[in-house]
């Protein structure tokens, strides 16, 4: 059977706007759409200013690589997002709704406005064992989520997932089995992430200014050198304490790739105990043929396409999802969950309902069935007598033909006998009753045969009578002529042979 599935990623930052497209057919992931459009503004507030220049090259790069509808996901960017990781005790998912629907949670946490404000969250750790819970808190402007949500809302893309940029290789690193670390280096932000089973931690590595520097080949080397050695830091402070275990260091730099090759082995050199190794988003995905392989810049549109393609996330992507609201949908959960509760006793009440009247009718169903089998005892019964008249009625009838056919064989023999004269002489009949009666005899004259004949076609029930053959009888001198007359009964015809 051949599943096909489709994904759309788009982003919008001040220079560029991108857009790509993952299908899955038989869980092979294949890029089959990309495109990107320069933008000319300098920062994000530029670019919330602009909402109908998006909306339009949004449209026009959908319009290019035949993209007409489907559900995508966008992503908020990470460096203008607040974040703090929480630890709360064990529990389950109605009490976390609960507990993340009062405004005063996240008012505590984050130190934030709510109505300027929208919130998210991860569950980064489910230890069972200790009894905690840890979550990863996410607050996007609301200025920023007004402008994504109006730009789709301009094009025939439905906005399914609106995340933030650091999360677009959770999928990733979700289906693996041990742990997993990767620094993620773009133009408006650096992190430290650590994926591992129920666990997942994020840390800020450098400023916006600070990640343009490393990406950029104009940078001096002296403020290079600084940048680098602080990075190094960070990164030894991070892996040492939060994931020793990790392994190697996956690095996702969205910039040239010799210059990246380049980045990885100045900044391991600073990192001698740790090992890092270019990550490459397209290793495990296929390009369809008449696409050139995306550049770097798209490392990023690619992976949060990847990501709203995995079904594995489904519950992680709802909460890292800022189109969702805690309140509504913990309100929602209660109302479905009562009328879940609601229909069960309705179902279970109408259930016993029917086992009484069952109970009740009982009875008249058993006498019912008996009356059934008396019904077919007797019908079988009926067909048996049934047979039996209409056998009786065929052999009544048969009789009756064979009395008819003996009456009438009577009639004739005694016409017959009345008919012949002295000198006429039968000397064979051969007759078949319901038919035909072949005469064979002798006469003295012709004549005579004629009279005889004329005789026979005034017997009740003969029709026509024939004369087959006469011819001289030298044996019998004194009646020297012999003939064969055929005689027809009830309106037959005799053989004119």
């Amino acid at each position: 059977m051949n599943i096909s599935r489709s994904s759309i990623a788009v982003e919008i930052a001040p220079s560029t706007i991108r857009i790509a497209k993952l299908v899955r057919r038989n869980r092979q992931l294949s890029i089959t759409a990309i495109a990107e459009m320069p933008l000319p503004y300098d920062s994000f507030e530029t670019l919330y200013s602009h909402q109908e220049e998006c909306t339009r090259a949004l449209n026009e790069l959908c319009q290019q690589v035949g993209i007409r509808s489907g559900s995508c996901v966008v992503a908020l960017p990470a460096a203008r997002a607040k974040t703090q990781t929480v630890v709360l005790p064990l529990m389950k998912s109605a009490a976390l709704h609960r507990v993340l629907s009062n405004p005063n949670f996240w008012r505590k946490h984050l130190g934030l406005d709510s109505g300027a404000y929208r919130y998210a969250w991860l569950v980064t750790v489910r230890d069972t064992v200790q009894h905690r819970l840890s979550l990863w808190l996410m607050a996007a402007p609301l200025k920023d989520i007004c402008f994504y949500k109006n730009v789709l809302a301009g094009t025939r893309l439905s906005l399914q997932v609106l995340t933030l940029s650091s999360l677009d290789y959770f999928c990733v690193a979700y289906h693996r089995e041990a742990a997993f670390s990767m620094v993620r280096i773009t133009s408006h932000e650096s992190s430290l992430i650590y994926f591992a089973k129920d666990n997942f931690c994020h840390r800020t590595l450098l400023s916006e200014e600070e990640s343009r520097l490393v990406l950029s080949d104009k940078t001096p080397e002296p403020r290079l050198a600084l940048v680098l050695a602080k990075l190094a830091k960070v990164i030894k402070e991070a892996t040492r304490v939060a994931h020793p275990t990790a392994g190697a260091i996956q690095v996702a730099m969205v910039c040239d790739q010799s210059l990246a090759t380049q980045r990885i082995a100045q900044l391991q050199a600073l990192l001698a105990d740790i090992s890092l190794q270019p990550f490459d988003i397209y290793k495990e995905l296929t390009v369809a043929a008449h696409l050139a392989r995306p550049t770097h810049d798209a490392n990023h549109v690619v992976a949060l396409a990847h990501w709203l393609m995995s079904d594995a996330l489904g519950a992680r992507r709802d909460c890292a999802n800022f189109i969702y609201s805690h309140a509504r949908v913990y309100y929602w959960v209660a109302i479905c969950w009562g009328l879940t509760i609601v229909i069960a006793l309705s179902l279970m009440a109408a259930y016993q309902q029917l086992e009484q009247r069952r109970d009740m009718l009982e009875p008249q169903i058993q006498y019912q069935k008996q009356l059934a089998a008396q019904h077919a005892t007797a019908s079988r019964e009926l067909a048996s007598l049934q047979q039996q008249i209409v056998a009786r009625r065929n052999l009544l009838d048969t009789l009756n033909v064979f009395s008819h056919q003996q009456q009438f064989t009577v009639d004739f023999l005694t016409h017959l006998r009345h008919s012949l004269t002295r000198t006429i002489y039968i000397e064979s009949l051969d007759c078949q009753w319901q038919d035909t009666c072949s005469i064979k005899g002798r006469a003295n004259t012709y004549k005579e045969i004629i009279f005889f004949a004329d005789a026979l076609k005034k017997i009740e029930g003969v029709g026509a009578v024939v004369v087959h053959k006469t011819q001289s009888e030298p044996d019998h001198p004194s009646t020297a002529i012999g003939f064969v007359l055929e005689c027809a009964f009830n309106g037959g015809q005799p053989n004119d042979g």
